[in-house]
C-alpha cells in the first residue's frame, strides 16, 4: 500500500488530512520481519496470560449463561450482533472513503440497507453449503465457484449499498435547497 502511495507522492495534497496522515504514520513506524514477529511472540504472551488468569479465577463459569437458550434465539442474536457490526463497519467506510462530505445520517442509512443485506446473503450462503453440499458435490470447482459468487454478491452489496447512501444524501440536499 505504500508503495502504491509513494508512486503517487506529487498527488499526496488531494488526499483527506485522515488518510495522508495515516499513510505518513505508516512510513514513520514501518516494522522489520524480527519487530513484527516480536510483536506477535508479546500478543501471544499476553493472550494466554489472560486465559489463564480467567481459568485461575473460573471467570467462563460467570460467562456461560446459565438458562438455556433455543437455537433459534440463538441465531436471532448472532443474526443482530452481525448486522450490528456490519452496520458499523459499512458506515465508517461509506463516511470517510469517499471523496465528497457524507453526513454520518445518510451513511448509516447506507450501511444499513447492505448490513443486512451482507448478513441475509452470508446466511443464505452458508444454509446452501452447509445443507446442500453444493461444494462436495463438484469438488474443488464447487468450493471456487461458491467463493466467486461470494465475492460477486459481497460487490454487489458494497456497491448497492453505496449508491443508496449517494441518493439519499441527494435527496436530503435537494430538500434542504429547494425553495419553499
Amino acid at each position: 500500500m505504500l508503495v502504491y502511495h509513494r508512486r503517487f507522492d506529487d498527488r499526496r495534497d488531494l488526499y483527506r488530512p485522515s488518510i495522508r496522515g495515516f499513510l505518513e504514520y505508516g512510513e514513520q513506524r514501518a516494522m522489520t520481519a524480527e519487530e513484527y514477529v516480536a510483536a506477535q511472540t508479546r500478543r501471544a504472551e499476553l493472550t494466554y496470560a489472560w486465559v489463564d488468569w480467567l481459568a485461575e479465577h473460573r471467570i467462563d463459569a460467570i460467562v456461560e449463561p446459565t438458562v438455556p437458550i433455543s437455537k433459534s434465539m440463538q441465531w436471532a442474536t448472532s443474526f443482530g450482533i452481525n448486522v450490528l457490526l456490519n452496520l458499523v463497519a459499512f458506515t465508517v467506510i461509506y463516511r470517510f472513503v469517499p471523496q465528497p462530505k457524507v453526513h454520518w445520517r445518510d451513511a448509516m442509512r447506507g450501511a444499513l440497507v447492505a448490513a443486512v443485506l451482507w448478513e441475509t446473503g452470508r446466511q443464505l450462503l452458508a444454509v446452501f453449503l452447509i445443507h446442500r453440499g453444493y461444494p462436495s458435490a463438484y469438488g474443488i470447482i464447487g468450493s471456487f465457484l461458491a467463493i466467486m459468487l461470494w465475492a460477486y454478491y459481497a460487490m454487489l452489496v458494497v456497491f448497492f449499498g453505496a449508491e443508496y447512501t449517494r441518493v439519499v444524501g441527494d435527496q436530503r440536499r435537494d430538500a434542504v435547497t429547494k425553495p419553499a
